[in-house]
């Protein structure tokens, strides 16, 4: 294969990526007219998900650093007749305006950020004052490892934000079988 990012679509994604974006999609229980960011997107597993279960209109973005992974992003959703808006970014300056979703997915991609507190708080940042924000991570040492820097990081961008816009955060991690959420409420 010339391009890597097809075999990780073709291998990675049917047996552990897509099943793993099925158990985020669900637990995120996205609804109908809710705009949704899929950061650190790859090949865009779970913004085809997202955009499968919404139907006919779904507002769904994904980012990824990889133009690799978002032409086969772009292909896969082309070929599944679904519309998605795919840009090249980093989720440590996301490239959208502040608010502009109602759900931020991360699916096994935070990791690889560099300053995870950079990317969370560009999260926080893009997220609308009652949104939803679901990181899935590889295993329970792992998130565990991170909850508190990361809840720290949330507090930290939750606290720079206007009063108007501090209603309400929720910020899930989601592991094999186990899951940790949080709701950050002033």
């Amino acid at each position: 294969m010339a391009n890597p990012a097809q075999g990780y679509e073709s291998y990675m994604v049917p047996t552990l990526f897509g099943p793993r974006a099925r158990i985020l999609v669900q637990a995120a229980d996205v609804k109908p007219g809710e705009r949704v960011l899929d950061v650190g997107c790859g090949t865009g597993i779970v913004a085809r998900e997202i955009a499968s279960r919404l139907g006919a209109t779904p507002a769904v973005s994904g980012v990824d650093l990889s133009p690799n992974m978002l032409a086969v992003a772009t292909a896969a959703a082309t070929r599944m007749g679904l519309t998605i808006e795919w840009r090249e970014g980093n989720a440590e300056q996301l490239p959208f305006h502040d608010a502009a979703f109602d759900l931020v997915l991360c699916q096994f991609a935070l990791m690889f950020v560099a300053d995870k507190a950079a990317a969370l708080s560009e999260m926080r940042r893009v997220v609308t004052g009652n949104g939803r924000v679901l990181i899935s991570v590889w295993q329970p040492s792992i998130a565990i490892h991170f909850t508190k820097p990361y809840t720290t990081s949330f507090n930290n961008a939750w606290e720079c934000q206007p009063s108007s816009r501090s209603s309400h955060l929720a910020m899930q991690m989601i592991c094999a079988d186990w899951q940790w959420q949080e709701d950050f409420d002033k």
